[in-house]
């Protein structure tokens, strides 16, 4: 029997697509399968979640992508949100900071938009191996803005170790050979968890 080791790549398996809940007037206006939108650090891409809300415009964009085993800081955080409604939403922050969503330190910035009485909120934030770039807009005092944030706060991601168990597993082949020798191939996505982090 012949081992042989496949050499780690970061990127060796797909990212699942988190768990969302969501309220009884919201629905799933469309998704984007990872890695099939461009991502904003992981050279793979992202995946995409729209939710809206079926009586107002509200409505939530949630992008994710691999967090590649880097740290943020939470200075890095706000810089991304603040850097992100700029670039992609074209809007100046009003308000910035930390706050917390889905159970995580999340840099948010924001902007309040008087003529409609509407929120444009951008958040960055990691969870697990997942890097989130969220993007909520609501009336607020509707209704739909608490339902928006419950949205948000629902956001669940498979544990490293059960992803990387389960990358590990998908990778394993066994190959026969001639007279019986066989070769077994092993992709080693386990390891990518035990990488030394470094901040970003």
């Amino acid at each position: 029997m012949t081992l042989v080791l496949q050499g780690m790549v970061s990127s060796a398996f797909a990212l699942s697509q988190p768990s969302v809940k969501t309220p009884s007037d919201w629905y799933l206006k469309s998704e984007s399968p990872y890695p099939s939108v461009k991502g904003i650090h992981d050279p793979q891409g992202s995946g995409r979640l729209v939710y809206d809300s079926q009586d107002t415009n509200a409505f939530v964009d949630i992008y994710y992508e691999s967090a590649l085993n880097r740290v943020y800081s939470n200075s890095s955080l706000v810089d991304e949100a603040v850097t992100l409604l700029k670039e992609y939403e074209n809007f100046t922050a009003n308000y910035s900071g930390m706050m917390t969503a889905a159970g995580v330190p999340a840099g948010y910035a924001s902007i309040f938009i008087s003529h409609d009485n509407s929120s444009l909120v951008q958040l960055v934030f990691v969870k697990g191996n997942y890097y989130f770039d969220v993007v909520l807009v609501y009336v607020v005092g509707s209704g739909h803005d608490v339902e928006a944030w419950s949205i948000v706060n629902s956001i669940s991601v498979p544990s490293p170790e059960a992803s990387a168990g389960s990358a590990a597993l998908a990778e394993a082949r066994i190959v026969g050979g001639i007279g019986g020798e066989v070769a077994i191939v092993i992709a080693l996505a386990v390891l990518m968890f035990k990488t030394v982090r470094t901040e970003f």
